[in-house]
């Protein structure tokens, strides 16, 4: 064990060690370091160890933590330290904010690149969305999330971290209690037991009333609800994403199962002294624990080793923690920091990441060189086996050579003259002018030779319903990937400049280019997705399509319309929008339409705005579906501005009235009317809607009544009032006649005895009823239409022509005047007769 300054000085350091290792969690050392003659040779000249670098069992750990303490006329200095590369990590972070879908080579080189330590993925793993990865996070926290996303183990050798699904091995070894083990403890966390979870999947991500809108309702029950007598609900699981009830069931299922945690320890002896050869399990290792006390003998996982270590290198005490997890033997990751969660998202494909080679092979050669083996030969050959570790072994004879980390029952790698097999090969270059790689059979296969890579391959596809197989042979030559179906004479090609079903991209016979770097459009460069004879399709069967642009978003058809056809499968008929402009002469005749209806059906169905294109007019029509002016009409709340008639006359159709308001309207029954203004109003009929009614004319003026000529140049030709009453300061009209011989024609003298007409007339004393119905009770006196009058005293059978009957009062009063006239000239004659004077 040795020290290493802050100035690369390196030191013997002997000390206990306590050294704790947690399965995909922290590593650290704990040293009590006295001041001997050996430690000595540093601590005099640094008592404050913090950043130097201590290396134990050929790991680098950084010094995190020291205290002195004083001992007589010594001291002693206690030291915590981690393991170097969880230190680093956990000292630098990732301040760019991720939100996107990566593979396990981008998330992984996010942790490792431009740091000393490289990685290598044993399996592939999927790719992982996510959202917030990084924003500050220290790299170790990103690291964490991670590997549990992507459901790796880890374990490092020297500066390489290996990612695997499941580290350590598939053991046969056995702790049992009083032969290797004691104290053996079993501990179950029970704080967040459920018994039944219900879950939500398939729907919209950005649904809300999640519970109502999913397609997928599932329940999961554990037989334990029946044991412990009661149900505890789980969160719910829900995942828009998830499209099968089987990959809901499993979560469900995860989420319950789970929520139980056992655990074991036990204190363990070494029997390295008493022959047996596999006493040392590492972490991860599944092996097996007994303790017939409490019924216990189950194949168990390796989570924690907790090692005392003395000066000599003699392992002085062990205590194992073992953890069982009732689904998923693996182990998540538990780091002492305080980690983001992050919500998971869709799974996809993964590819493996390239690890640097040189420091992988210094991480080999130094892994080599610190390690202490005994050579054994018997009759299966050589075996090389380390001293601090059984279970590291390698097996040489003339066959081959094999790697173990189990004590031989297994190989990591194994070289034979059939091949190598090896779970990690790390080389400079291999010469593919010189070899040929081959793999698979004539049905499945893969084959590199020279500068080209060939696989060929069978799989099954469901696309919108409909199952086929497809056999594809897939090519890496000439800088471009190239995917064929013999089958169906297709390829798609992946290039430098996009994808392609040619490797030219043409226009005319490609399906479709995905064409990156492009400046048809702008002076930048964009992606454009072409199809040469085809349609370009964007479809989403789920979740919606996005148009998103910070300048302008432009919809083009070079020679036909454009057309919209919203919620197709959920409303009854064929309901679409067509933009469109006219084909007329000129430009400036070409109008632009928007049409709604059953258009590509041929019906007259729906209707249109057409947009006016004139430079002396700015028209907007309501049209039929065609767009032809004058073929639609305007139906809304509020119509705001001037009205102009289209030709002469403006008619504005109206089942009950024409009502003039203020801006309010109806106003829930209570309109207030305005003004009308206007040279002429022609109607049936004018009425006041409440009280009196006003007709008002200048101070100068007059109120006339005329025909439809009006002023007419001033042969006016005056029309007729009839009124209950007329009460004014003045009657023009009929209340006094036109005597004018102007207005005259057939005139003869009227040759009747008026005062007999007068003296058949009768005169009644009356009401009238709508007096009555005002509450007017004063009695009214005249003639009775129906009754003994004059015919020519009435007009129209229910009122008198008052001119008619003044005149025809006139006419007896004339005769009256006439019959007095000779009754005087009689009685003077008889005055002149009787005095003698005649």
């Amino acid at each position: 064990m040795f020290i290493r300054d802050l100035q690369n000085n390196e030191y013997f350091l002997e000390g206990v060690v306590s050294h704790d290792q947690e399965l995909n969690g922290d590593e650290r050392i704990d040293i009590d370091i006295h001041y001997t003659d050996n430690n000595a040779e540093f601590l005099s000249k640094q008592d404050d160890l913090k950043m130097w670098t201590i290396i134990f069992e050929n790991k680098e750990y950084k010094i995190i933590s020291s205290k002195m303490t004083g001992k007589g006329d010594k001291y002693t200095v206690s030291l915590t330290a981690i393991l170097y590369v969880l230190d680093w990590l956990n000292s630098n972070r990732i301040y760019q904010r991720i939100d996107a879908s990566l593979t396990t080579t981008e998330a992984f080189n996010l942790v490792f690149d431009n740091s000393p330590f490289t990685y290598i993925t044993v399996n592939s793993a999927p790719s992982e969305s996510f959202e917030g990865l990084g924003d500050g996070e220290t790299r170790l926290e990103v690291f964490k999330t991670l590997i549990d996303r992507y459901g790796y183990e880890m374990n490092i050798v020297g500066n390489v971290v290996y990612l695997q699904p499941q580290v350590g091995n598939d053991t046969n070894f056995e702790y049992r209690y009083k032969v290797n083990a004691s104290n053996i403890t079993k501990e179950t966390n029970a704080s967040d037991l459920w018994t039944y979870a219900k879950g939500y999947a398939d729907y919209a991500d950005d649904e809300e009333e999640t519970e109502s809108k999913a397609k997928i309702k599932r329940e999961y029950v554990s037989p334990l609800e029946s044991v412990i007598g009661g149900r505890r609900h789980a969160p719910p699981v829900k995942d828009g994403r998830i499209k099968y009830a089987s990959v809901l069931d499993k979560k469900l299922k995860e989420t319950v199962d789970n929520s139980v945690q056992i655990s074991f320890s036990a204190d363990i002896n070494d029997m390295s002294q008493h022959g047996y050869d596999y006493q040392h399990a590492v972490v991860g290792d599944r092996v097996f624990l007994v303790d017939e006390r409490i019924g216990l003998n189950t194949e168990i996982r390796v989570v924690q080793i907790s090692r005392t270590i003395n000066a000599n290198d003699e392992l002085r005490s062990m205590e194992i923690t073992f953890g069982t997890q009732p689904i998923s033997d693996t182990y998540s990751a538990n780091f002492n920091n305080a980690v983001s969660s992050i919500n998971d998202l869709l799974n996809g494909r993964r590819a493996l990441p390239f690890a640097a080679l040189d420091i992988v092979s210094k991480s080999m050669v130094s892994k080599i060189q610190a390690t202490t083996s005994e050579i054994v030969y018997d009759s299966n050959g050589q075996h090389f086996i380390d001293k601090k570790n059984n279970n590291n072994i390698m097996t040489m004879n003339s066959s081959g050579l094999l790697l173990s980390t189990d004590g031989g029952r297994t190989a990591k790698t194994a070289i034979t003259a059939e091949g190598i097999v090896a779970d990690t090969i790390t080389t400079g270059a291999l010469n593919a002018n010189l070899i040929t790689v081959m793999g698979g059979d004539a049905n499945k296969y893969i084959e590199i030779t020279n500068d080209q890579m060939t696989l060929f391959g069978t799989f099954k596809r469901t696309w919108q319903g409909v199952t086929t197989t497809n056999n594809v042979f897939t090519r890496l030559k000439n800088g471009h990937l190239r995917f064929r179906n013999n089958d169906l004479n297709r390829s798609i090609y992946f290039s430098d400049f996009g994808i392609s079903t040619y490797i030219d991209g043409d226009s005319s016979d490609a399906s479709g280019t995905l064409e990156f770097f492009d400046y048809t459009y702008s002076g930048w460069r964009g992606v454009t997705l072409n199809s040469g004879m085809g349609a370009v399709a964007l479809k989403s069967d789920a979740n919606k399509i996005m148009l998103d642009a910070n300048a302008t978003v432009n919809i083009e058809s070079e020679t036909s319309s454009v057309y919209i056809r919203p919620m197709r499968n959920s409303r009854n008929g064929q309901n679409e929008f067509r933009l469109w402009v006219k084909d007329n002469d000129t430009a400036k005749e070409t109008d632009g339409i928007l049409s709604y209806g059953a258009i590509t059906g041929g019906t007259a169905y729906g209707t249109g705005i057409r947009f006016d294109k004139s430079s002396t007019t700015n028209y907007v029509y309501a049209t039929n579906n065609n767009g032809d002016i004058g073929s639609g009409d305007f139906y809304a709340r509020d119509l705001y501005g001037m009205l102009k008639a289209k030709a002469d006359n403006q008619y504005i159709g109206v089942n009950a009235s024409l009502r003039v308001t203020d801006m309010k309207g109806y106003n829930d029954g209570s309109p207030n009317y305005k003004d009308i203004q206007c040279k002429d109003i022609q109607a049936g009929s004018i009425r006041s809607h409440e009280g009196n009614f006003y007709l008002g004319v200048t101070a100068t003026g007059e109120l006339r009544v005329t025909n439809n000529l009006l002023y007419n140049g001033g042969d006016i030709g005056y029309k007729d009032i009839r009124a209950n009453d007329i009460r004014a300061n003045a009657f023009y009209g009929k209340m006094n006649p036109e005597s004018s011989e102007k207005y005259k024609t057939n005139i003869t003298e009227w040759d009747v005895d008026a005062t007999q007409m007068l003296r058949t007339t009768k005169f009644y004393e009356y009401d009238y009823k709508s007096d009555l119905e005002k509450g007017d009770t004063q009695k009214s006196h005249g003639v009775i239409v129906e009754r003994e009058i004059p015919k020519h005293f009435t007009r129209n059978n229910d009122s008198v022509d008052l001119y008619e009957i003044v005149s025809t009062i006139g006419k007896a009063l004339q005769e009256q005047i006439k019959r007095n006239d000779e009754l005087e000239e009689r009685l003077k004659t008889l005055e002149e007769l009787h005095n003698g004077t005649k």
